[in-house]
């Protein structure tokens, strides 16, 4: 007997009546050989099937739908890749340098203190949202409260253009504070894209939630921190054909929530992480996991 957790993310294809499965059309069946042993240096196993369920919250029911037609179908790729110009890449590249700056610019340290003021103005809101058992459903509740907006999932979830003309993207994430989790990052393809342009950063803004104290903390941060990158992981299995896929944060994040938390950024490190996206290639089916 195997025991395999076979939810979305862990589906590869659809075998039977694929021909009839589409996204607007759930229909089909899978065989065991269709889910994955393996997810991100994880086996497929029960002793770790509270690890791969937090993984696979972060994950939305159509992002994994889109691409479970894709592997089944073979008609068409859904992502798009960004095929950035010499130029281009130079941007990208300096985009750490640029963010270490902002790091202490005054206008960038006050963007956190307006977001912060936001969450404290809608604190018994978010606390009633921060109690939603739905991941998904919970951070797009609690992103809709302090943008007043839709969730439109581009890189960023609200933007703010500084006095120096750059432009900070700003992706809201929702951290309960006494649960582990593995929430997603950013599309690859999409970030780098943002940063081609020479002028723009994308830091992640968490809203960290105690439910049992009734605290809410904030933390704005580089996705280019120390703390951060290390915490990136690379989701090789679940990039298309065309699109270099997506990233997942996993380990310990609690210390962004600490009253000594500065914002540290090593350019070499995170130029070099950059490199290592932007020479990214699709991954084969055989070497998905």
């Amino acid at each position: 007997m195997e025991l395999l957790l076979a939810n979305t993310t862990f589906v590869k294809k659809v075998s039977h009546s694929s021909h009839q499965f589409t996204v607007e059309h759930i229909v089909g069946s899978v065989n065991g050989s269709n889910i994955m042993r393996t997810y991100n240096g994880l086996d497929n196993t029960p002793e770790n099937f509270n690890a791969l369920f937090d993984a696979h919250t972060a994950l939305t029911w159509d992002e994994n739908v889109e691409r479970i037609v894709e592997g089944t179908t073979g008609i068409r790729a859904f992502g798009v890749r960004f095929e950035p110009s010499q130029e281009q890449k130079q941007y990208i590249l300096d985009a750490p340098v640029l963010a270490r700056m902002l790091s202490r610019h005054p206008e960038y340290i006050q963007l956190h203190a307006n977001l912060s003021q936001l969450v404290q103005d809608n604190r018994d809101a978010i606390l009633a949202a921060g109690r939603i058992d739905n991941v998904n459903l919970r951070g797009n509740t609690i992103e809709q409260i302090i943008t007043q907006a839709g969730n439109f999932h581009s890189v960023e979830d609200a933007s703010r253009t500084l006095t120096l003309g750059t432009e900070v993207k700003i992706d809201i994430k929702t951290k309960i504070l006494s649960l582990s989790s593995s929430p997603k990052g950013y599309n690859i393809d999409k970030t780098l894209k943002a940063l081609s342009d020479g002028n723009t950063v994308v830091s992640f803004f968490f809203v960290g939630v105690s439910l049992e104290e009734e605290v809410i903390v904030t933390c704005l941060v580089s996705i280019f921190d120390r703390i951060i990158l290390d915490a990136t992981r690379i989701q090789f299995h679940w990039a298309g054909r065309n699109s270099r896929g997506v990233t997942q944060l996993s380990g310990d994040l609690k210390s962004l929530f600490g009253p000594d938390f500065a914002e540290n950024i090593d350019v070499s490190a995170a130029q070099a992480f950059l490199q290592k996206l932007i020479d990214l290639r699709p991954q084969t089916e055989g070497s998905q996991g």
